[in-house]
């Protein structure tokens, strides 16, 4: 049988990763097989360079470099989320199931087409080449890695692929440390905001506070949702991305949800219930009016309804608000003209806006910097930048720009050291 005969008949023998026929650059594959067991091959060629600058376009997109049409098969395996990846990734044992017989027949075919040699399809030798020892423009570190082509078997290479699925998940975790869900499905984040503890100047006992409750959870040991409360720019939000690269090789994942997706949150949970990785889902300022009642369907998220939080979720939010939901002299004692449409039990509607901060096991609070705090983080900054200022210089303009800007922040600090360095 001829080579495109044959890799279209292996195509269709996929069980668990039947998913790899429709990805763009194998349904190219598969039209440049078709077209070469019915047109001659002067008419064939040009669906083999179709396929080639497909794969071209995946490569430089993806950094992968080398035999980039096996690149392409094995980060396809690597994450395709299908039923037996998923139950890898759980660590269930399989070797003696007939999902186990399964997989390694599609690992079989796998095999043969990483060991496919191209220049059966095009007489263009010089193409093959590049496209065997391709060097994209910018490489891209790829996790793991499996056996020589040479000398795998079907056998190994289905080992080191459930090897993998362990350590690093399959679909959208295997790829993302931070994720985003915004109502509808998750999406993962190309270019993360990732930042490092270290950013992070002043501040120590909050920041042991958020990594020993997130090493709990992350053990498997109790562990609370957490409330990340105080003024803004102080490095709240800074603090939960830093999780991201710190723990994301323990199995972390970061889901960042925004404030109006809340109703499906729900749906989302079910579906992360099921999977290995631990999440922490990520409410970024979060502040209620008392014209919103969303806040009740948080309560009830964070502790308070029938369903609980799957075992591998947690919930940090972070607000410039102590009690989240926005507080009014008013509901801490009516006025004489105002009894009369007033709350009748004045602590209630007081209560009610506390319940919600209350539900959060761990409240963490960053208090502004003071003056001298403020100048500390500053000649840290900029000594870390190599600023060539003096003390005394950095010390009085930065007063100026807090003035100007109008706070002590970690943030205004930054902005600061940035202003001096966009002037250099």
């Amino acid at each position: 049988m001829k080579a495109y005969n044959e890799a279209l008949s292996r195509l269709d023998s996929l069980i668990f990763y039947r998913r790899l026929n429709q990805d763009p650059v194998i349904k190219s594959f598969r039209t440049m097989c078709a077209k070469w067991s019915r047109s001659s091959p002067g008419q064939a060629r040009k669906y083999f360079f179709e396929f080639a600058a497909r794969l071209v376009e995946s490569a430089e997109l993806l950094g992968l470099e080398g035999n980039i049409f096996g690149g392409y098969l094995l980060r396809f395996f690597q994450r395709d989320e299908n039923p037996f990846t998923l139950e890898c990734e759980r660590n269930t044992d399989l070797k003696y199931g007939s999902a186990y017989k399964l997989a390694l027949r599609d690992a079989e075919t796998l095999l043969y087409l990483l060991r496919l040699d191209l220049r059966e399809f095009c007489a263009d030798a010089g193409l093959c080449k590049i496209l065997r020892d391709y060097v994209p423009a910018r490489p891209a570190k790829q996790p793991g890695s499996l056996a020589e082509v040479g000398t795998a078997t079907p056998l190994t290479l289905l080992e080191q692929l459930i090897a993998w699925y362990k350590k690093y998940f399959c679909g959208l975790f295997a790829d993302y440390k931070m994720l985003k869900y915004e109502g509808i499905g998750l999406r993962g984040i190309k270019r993360a905001d990732e930042a490092d503890f270290d950013d992070i100047i002043l501040y120590a006992p909050q920041k042991a506070a958020l990594c020993r409750n997130t090493e709990s959870f992350l053990a498997g040991a109790p562990a609370h949702n957490v409330l990340l409360a105080g003024a803004r720019g102080t490095g709240k939000s800074t603090c939960v991305k830093a999780l991201a690269k710190q723990y994301h090789d323990k199995g972390l994942r970061i889901i960042e949800a925004a404030k109006d997706s809340l109703p499906g949150l729900p749906a989302l949970l079910g579906v992360l219930a099921g999977r290995a990785p631990r999440f922490i889902i990520f409410l970024d300022d979060l502040s209620y009016d008392e014209s919103e009642k969303e806040y009740k369907l948080m309560k009830s998220l964070v502790e308070g309804s029938v369903e609980k939080l799957p075992k591998n979720v947690l919930l940090y939010a972070t607000s410039n608000r102590r009690h989240i939901i926005q507080e009014k002299w008013s509901d801490k004692v009516n006025s004489p003209e105002d009894e009369a449409d007033g709350e009748i039990h004045q602590s209630d509607a007081v209560n009610e806006k506390l319940s919600l901060a209350d539900r959060f096991g761990l409240t963490i609070t960053f208090p502004k910097p003071s003056p001298d705090e403020f100048m500390r983080i500053v000649l840290r900054l900029a000594s870390r930048e190599g600023v060539d200022l003096s003390a005394e210089e950095l010390e009085a303009g930065a007063r100026r720009w807090e003035l100007a800007q109008g706070g002590l922040s970690g943030r205004a600090a930054r902005q600061y050291v940035n202003n001096i360095l966009r002037r250099v």
